[in-house]
């Protein structure tokens, strides 16, 4: 499935990333890529972070269209451990990812960029 081939890709090109997942506004997976957590090392817990930030997702997707600002295209937060970046693929599906803090999270949203991009035809 050209989902699983994306996902796998893109976060082997980012460093420090602790997975992807492309998912409904809704936040149902569709399908996700955890790369092994390096020993010594934590990972947060990714399907709950995912789940967590849908309704952040949706609140900012609201505001945005309320006011006038169009579709929500990105959204970033950062935290003390994590970088969390979702990208849009079409209006009700996304490309939702974190990474260690610290990490060239310019580098992680150009490739998810591009990985929303390649997403795209398959929703459409």
């Amino acid at each position: 499935m050209i989902f699983s081939e994306v996902l796998e890709d893109t976060t082997s090109k980012i460093d420090g990333c602790f997975g992807l997942l492309v998912m409904g506004m809704d936040g149902i997976p569709i399908d996700k890529h955890i790369p092994p957590t390096p020993s010594g090392s934590t990972a947060p817990n990714f399907d709950l972070l995912a789940t967590e930030c849908t309704t952040l997702l949706r609140s900012t997707r609201l505001a945005a269209e309320s006011v006038g600002a169009g579709a929500l295209r990105e959204l970033i937060f950062m935290a003390d451990e994590i970088v969390v970046l979702s990208v849009a693929i079409t209006e009700d599906y996304l490309v939702f990812g974190a990474i260690r803090s610290g990490t060239n999270y310019g580098k992680a949203r150009f490739l998810m960029k591009r990985a929303a991009l390649a997403l795209e035809k398959e929703f459409l």
